[in-house]
């Protein structure tokens, strides 16, 4: 999903929450959480540039098309195990009855939006259901075709960046 659509859905989660609570410093990291995730596709395409030799393109990487020469995806910051790691802490800090302090309320926007995140890349991108658990994909050689749901023809789908019919 483009990064365009998380910002918006990252600024919309973020508007419910300051109406719902009226915390700016919890909303705005909400708006962060679904957008910074995708720094990691940065990281990668930089990685990529610099083994290929080859100068930074901007259309290239928005599109996403290195992922195809590449054959890999490991886009470190997308991970299922961390999200989990992060509504568990949240959790217990609030079981803890303390009052959240402004790192936790950060830390809670922080976790809805990268929640956010992470749910709508699941439904958008094409990845099969494992595909956003870093584990699987290190287990996998971080290959993209272990990641993607094959389609009716048995064709790899397409919108994960592979040859084929979208599904």
């Amino acid at each position: 999903m483009r990064p365009v659509r998380h910002l918006g859905c990252g600024l919309l989660l973020a508007a419910v929450n300051y109406l719902v609570n009226g915390e700016a410093d919890t909303s705005a990291a909400c708006a962060a959480g679904a957008v910074l995730c995708d720094t990691d596709h940065l990281l990668e395409y930089a990685v990529y540039c610099a083994k290929h030799k080859k100068k930074p393109d901007f259309d290239e990487w928005y599109s996403g098309d290195y992922f195809k020469t590449k054959g890999t995806h490991k886009i470190i910051f997308h991970s299922w195990e961390a999200c989990i790691l992060m509504w568990i802490l949240m959790i217990a800090g609030i079981l803890s009855g303390k009052k959240p302090g402004v790192i936790r309320r950060v830390f809670k926007g922080f976790t809805v939006g990268y929640t956010s995140h992470l749910i709508l890349d699941q439904m958008g991108n094409g990845f099969n259901s494992k595909g956003y658990f870093l584990f699987y994909r290190w287990r996998n050689g971080w290959k993209r075709k272990s990641l993607t749901v094959k389609t009716k023809n048995g064709t790899l789908n397409r919108k994960c960046g592979i040859k084929g019919k979208r599904a």
